[in-house]
């Protein structure tokens, strides 16, 4: 009776020894398929974007490639920041204005005229909408401001090859594109502050307040005050299609757009930059939470 009972309890032994084993089994293969899974399923990540770019996720609400019109910040930001420049920044260090598309800047002595004077050579991105055929100018500015100030601004013909202030000009805003708003210019009443932007010539501009208002500056330098192609308007808008000027940017930042797939993803690609500052980064990835697996 003895021997039986020792020869039961090793047959138990054993049994138990190989339902442990048949679990470890289990849970090994197990891992192994959830290892297997989440590799197919993850995106490739190109060498060129792990070795000189970075990705960044954003939220594919209200993203618009128009920060004057965005409703998400963190996009604005991103968008503003690496495809468009201003007239001014704001110093790390202070908060006085310093120049970026402009070289200098005066003020009258009543505080009423601002005189800035523009950097030369500055290109606007080439891409595959827009092909540039000249450099940054005052026009450009003139058109920006005049823009957001809600005013009917009226630009040359394509045909034009120089630009007489003095000449009669072909109107720009079509219906559908006076429909933009633009929320932080309209809560500043920057159309209250300002009475006009005009070009002096090529290089400079003159912008002339109602009365002296020391924060127009720092509006100017805001991260909504970018500054556009006229050039690229104006194509636009011979093909009634000036909205696109929101929808498909050309700016003269740091990146510009190589491709864009609206709520999957926003390829920026290095481009010219302005001064001394440098970009490391090759490529820039913007996607969204719903990315579509192995599109970059």
């Amino acid at each position: 009776m003895e021997y039986i009972l020792q020869f039961g309890i090793i047959i138990l032994s054993i049994h138990q020894s190989i339902v442990m084993l048949n679990k470890k089994i289990f849970a090994s293969f197990f891992l192994l398929a959830v290892a297997v899974n989440q590799a197919i399923a993850a995106p490739r990540v190109p060498e060129e974007l792990t070795d000189n770019g970075l990705i960044y996720c954003t939220n594919a609400t209200g993203f618009s490639f128009n920060p004057q019109t965005a409703d998400a910040g963190t996009s604005m930001n991103v968008v503003t920041e690496q495809i468009y420049n201003k007239l001014f920044d704001i110093s790390n260090t202070s908060a006085i204005p310093t120049p970026v598309l402009a070289q200098s800047y005066s003020v009258s002595p009543d505080g009423t005229v601002i005189t800035i004077h523009l950097r030369k050579g500055i290109k606007f991105h080439r891409t595959d909408w827009f092909k540039p055929t000249r450099d940054f100018n005052a026009d450009d500015v003139v058109f920006s401001l005049n823009r957001v100030l809600g005013y009917e601004t009226y630009l040359p013909t394509l045909e034009q090859s120089s630009v007489d202030y003095k000449n009669p000009q072909y109107r720009i805003f079509h219906e559908q594109a006076k429909k933009v708003r633009f929320p932080y210019f309209e809560s500043i009443k920057l159309n209250q502050k300002i009475e006009s932007v005009k070009a002096l010539n090529s290089h400079t501009v003159q912008i002339t307040l109602f009365k002296p208002d020391a924060s127009i500056l720092s509006h100017l330098a805001s991260q909504y005050a970018i500054i556009f192609s006229q050039e690229y308007a104006v194509q636009l808008n011979a093909d009634d299609n000036l909205v696109q000027l929101d929808i498909l940017p050309v700016g003269t930042g740091p990146y510009k757009v190589k491709n864009y797939f609206r709520n999957q993803y926003v390829r920026l690609e290095k481009t010219r930059i302005i001064g001394k500052k440098t970009r490391k980064l090759k490529i820039l990835l913007l996607i969204y939470p719903q990315i579509v697996p192995g599109v970059w």
